[in-house]
């Protein structure tokens, strides 16, 4: 197992900043992440990740993948692009790639901000989210806001 490096570890700490439960549960696990397998394209890169068994799994229903973020990084002239997804509410992959251009040797200097205005990750998650009291099973809540004007 290797440590993240700093790169990743800002990566996905950028990528689950959020308020919601669920990017709170995934940074707790964030604490005992570790790369496993990193594998390096040309035009990017995919860490396999695993996280202490010892903490928590979110409690989602199906893979997310996440991601709403802007990456500028020297040495790469059209930017970076990041997706990290999670399977079985644990930490999984980290994936890094560019728009058409080599993968730098060395990352030096980079910043990686949240894309302001975006829903989608947060979309994402409160679909896939079992709220704590429901089965697994149940969607959270499927009336349309007529069947509400009903009650």
């Amino acid at each position: 197992m290797d440590e993240l490096t700093p790169f990743e570890r800002e990566a996905i700490a950028t990528i689950v900043a959020g308020d919601h439960p669920v990017f709170l549960g995934l940074r707790n696990q964030l604490a005992g992440c570790q790369v496993a397998r990193r594998e390096f394209t040309g035009v990017g890169f995919f860490s396999t990740l695993t996280v202490a068994s010892d903490i928590a799994s979110v409690p989602v229903r199906r893979r997310l993948h996440l991601g709403h973020v802007d990456v500028t990084m020297d040495g790469v002239g059209n930017g970076v692009g990041l997706v990290l997804f999670v399977e079985d509410g644990r930490l999984d992959l980290l994936e890094g790639f560019t728009y058409g251009e080599p993968w730098p040797s060395e990352i030096v200097k980079y910043t990686i901000r949240s894309i302001g205005g975006s829903q989608s990750d947060l979309e994402q998650v409160n679909a896939a989210w079992v709220r704590p009291g429901l089965p697994s099973g149940t969607a959270t809540d499927t009336r349309t806001s007529r069947d509400n004007k009903r009650r």
